[in-house]
Order: structure tokens, then C-alpha cells, then sequence
């Protein structure tokens, strides 16, 4: 990861990505590890948060997307292997999801249930699923 990556939240990443959506820019993102969770979480059926379906209620922090959320929000990658472990009961899955809605902006949150519910290619439409298998960045998927 270059510093310039350093200095992006996670949703500018994503934007830059979706911007210069090739299989060739996917790789050259992949040294991000925190990128490869969202990505495996947000697209791969396998990997998606076990989590109860729709919006749940939250309060998001009242403060502009940016550098505020941001050390939280690449960060939230590193609880998505709980958000998928069945033998957490659901309800502490779900209040898990919800702290970590709490603590970030509305934008953060948005995006943060984009992934939950596997929606992001909806909101970044040049980074596929097909892109994404194109460039291996995900080798084997047998790590969460």
C-alpha cells in the first residue's frame, strides 16, 4: 500500500477503483488486505455477513464522511470473520453490525450496509464480481 492509499477512507478508495475499474487496477489494490476483506465480503456468496436481513436501526455519528470515520472504517474489515460465525448467536452478530453503524457517518454506514447485504457492484458498477474473479486478487477463498 502506497501513502496516498493510506490517506484514502475506504469509500474514496472504492470510488477511485470504480473510476479506473480494470482487472489491472484490482490488482495493484490487493496489497490493501483490508480492501480484499471488504471485497470477499461484499461479493462473494460464501462470505457474506451472517447477519438478520434489512436495515437495522442505528444512529450514525453526526459528522462528515471523511477522515473522522476512517481509521473505524478500514478497521471494520477485521470483524467480518465474527459477523459470519455461526456459532456467535445472531442477535450478538447483529449488535456487533449495529455498534460499528454507530461509530461512523451516515455515508460510512451506507456503505458499510452495501457490504452486508452483497450490494456494492450497485453502487460501484465497474468493480464485478467478474472483474474481480478476472484479476485472482482473491487467490482461494478460503480465508475470511
Amino acid at each position: 500500500m502506497n501513502f496516498k492509499e493510506i490517506m484514502l477512507t475506504v469509500i474514496d478508495f472504492f470510488s477511485e477503483l470504480d473510476e479506473n475499474g480494470t482487472t489491472e487496477t484490482l490488482r495493484a489494490a490487493a496489497s490493501n488486505t483490508s480492501f480484499l476483506k471488504y471485497v470477499r465480503h461484499a461479493y462473494l456468496p460464501e462470505f457474506k455477513l451472517q447477519l438478520s436481513a434489512g436495515v437495522p436501526e442505528y444512529e450514525p455519528k453526526r459528522v462528515e464522511h471523511g477522515m473522522q470515520t476512517m481509521s473505524v472504517m478500514w478497521n471494520a474489515a477485521n470483524t467480518f470473520a465474527t459477523l459470519c460465525n455461526l456459532s456467535y448467536p445472531l442477535r450478538s452478530r447483529d449488535k456487533a453490525f449495529v455498534a460499528t453503524l454507530n461509530m461512523v457517518s451516515e455515508q460510512d454506514a451506507i456503505f458499510l450496509l452495501g457490504v452486508k447485504d452483497q450490494t456494492l457492484e450497485y453502487m460501484y458498477p465497474n468493480i464485478t464480481l467478474e472483474k474481480i474473479l478476472k484479476s485472482g486478487i482473491l487467490g482461494t477463498t478460503d480465508a475470511v
